[in-house]
C-alpha cells in the first residue's frame, strides 16, 4: 500500500494535530504534571510524536525504530518526574486526535479497499500501542537503573510513584521499607 499521501498530510499537519489536543490536554485531570509546562513546550512534545511518526513511516515503519524513540520518551519523562499514567494518557490523547483527523480526510480514506483500510488501521494502531508499551518499558528501565541494590518500596510508595510521579530517590532510605507483594 502506498502511504505517501497519508504521510504527506500528517507531515504538513503535525502542528495542527498537536494544537487540536491542547485544550483537552491542558484541562485534563490526567495530565496535571504537563500543566506546569509552558504552551510552547507542550506543543513541541505533542508535535514530536507526529514528527516521529512521519520519520517512522518514511524509513519503513520499523518496530525497532519506534521502540528506541518511545523508550527514550519513557526514560526522559521519569527523569522529569512525570507519572507513568500521565505519559500514557498523553499518548492516548494523541492517538484519539490522530484518528479523528485521519477519518476526516475522506479523499485519503475513501479510495482504500477494506483490506487496505485494515492494514492502515493496524499500522497506526501498532505505532501508538507499541508506543505506550515502549514508553512503559523505558520508564521502568530508567527507574530500575536508578534503584540501589536491595532497595524496596511499600505498596503505598509504589502507588505514589506510579500514580503521582517519580520519587526523589535521595529522600528514600531503604531501611524504612518492608517488601510486600503489590
Amino acid at each position: 500500500m502506498d502511504l505517501s499521501a497519508i504521510v504527506k498530510v500528517v507531515e504538513e499537519n503535525t502542528k495542527v494535530l498537536a494544537n487540536d489536543i491542547m485544550g483537552e490536554f491542558k484541562n485534563s485531570k490526567f495530565t496535571k504534571t504537563y500543566h506546569d509546562l509552558d504552551d510552547a513546550e507542550i506543543m513541541n512534545r505533542l508535535s514530536a510524536v507526529f514528527e516521529h511518526m512521519v520519520l517512522w513511516l518514511n524509513t519503513g515503519a520499523s518496530n525497532d525504530d519506534a521502540e528506541i524513540y518511545f523508550e527514550g520518551v519513557g526514560k526522559k519523562r521519569l527523569k522529569e518526574g512525570f507519572p507513568l499514567s500521565e505519559v500514557n494518557y498523553a499518548l492516548y490523547l494523541e492517538k484519539k486526535v490522530f484518528w479523528k483527523f485521519i477519518s476526516s480526510k475522506a479523499d485519503l480514506i475513501d479510495p482504500l479497499t477494506k483490506s487496505e483500510a485494515m492494514e492502515l488501521m493496524t499500522l497506526f494502531s501498532n505505532y501508538f500501542d507499541l508506543g505506550s508499551f515502549n514508553i512503559t518499558q523505558g520508564y521502568f528501565y530508567e527507574f530500575f537503573s536508578e534503584l540501589d541494590e536491595g532497595a524496596v518500596y511499600s505498596k503505598d510508595q509504589l502507588k505514589e510513584f506510579l500514580m503521582k510521579g517519580a520519587p526523589d530517590h535521595k529522600m528514600i532510605r531503604p531501611d524504612e521499607f518492608v517488601w510486600r507483594h503489590v
